[in-house]
């Protein structure tokens, strides 16, 4: 009887994960989210790099978002988003927790009540 190659779902998985964290994959994947976050908001949204974990967590540096008017709404080092890889295995996406490291956010008037201490 010849060698079987079963796959397992989870080798699957990590395949995938092994192939997203290489370098044309996650230059392609700050492009596109660039992109496809500039024209959803309708503002300039630059990231610098990306790294994903190997548990699928996400760690974006040097991230600028600017408004119609060139305004800086948030400038930030590090962005890292803790991802639940229980709630990706199920096909859905969970944050457990977002940290900002080195960030300057400018919300306008984007929160009803919020004034600024330069008003």
């Amino acid at each position: 009887m010849g060698n079987r190659h079963f796959t397992h779902p989870y080798h699957t998985i990590l395949h995938i994960g092994y192939t997203a964290l290489s370098s044309p994959y996650k230059i392609f994947a700050v492009r596109k989210a660039t992109a496809y976050l500039s024209e959803t908001t309708g503002m300039k949204v630059h990231i610098g790099r990306l790294r994903l974990t190997f548990l699928f967590d996400i760690d974006l540096q040097d991230v600028q978002i600017k408004d119609g008017q060139d305004d800086s709404l948030l400038d930030v080092e590090r962005l890292s988003v803790d991802l639940s890889f229980a709630s990706l295995l199920h096909g859905e996406i969970d944050v457990e927790g977002i940290e900002l490291t080195r960030a300057a956010v400018n919300t306008k008037s984007m929160i009803a009540g919020w004034k600024s201490r330069e008003a």
